[in-house]
């Protein structure tokens, strides 16, 4: 990934409904740069698989309110495996590895 923080709006019965069953998030984040151009030649994701959409979970631990936009709430996501289980090669998967 680009180390772009990068959000999405969702109303409250949407928020509930993630937390309980996650969400779909397209996987074109892990296919660009921090200018949004797609990458060539990769092997997980691109024009060759159609950019579907990964799960991903929301991290409740995370929240926080965001200060400049009317205090609304804020919670980190992760996209996942099928399983919800942290998808391997993602940064923060890799540094809390390192970190244990």
């Amino acid at each position: 990934m680009d180390g772009i923080l990068r959000g999405k709006y969702i109303s409250t019965e949407k928020f509930l409904s993630v937390i309980e069953n996650g969400m779909g998030v397209c996987n074109v984040v892990l296919g660009w740069d921090a200018g949004d151009v797609t990458y060539d030649n990769t092997q997980y994701t691109g024009w060759h698989s159609g950019y579907p959409d990964s799960p991903a979970v929301l991290d409740i631990n995370t929240f926080r309110k965001i200060p400049w936009e009317n205090d609304i709430p804020f919670f980190l996501g992760e996209l996942t495996d099928s399983k919800r289980k942290s998808f391997r090669n993602l940064s923060k998967t890799i540094t809390q590895k390192n970190i244990e």
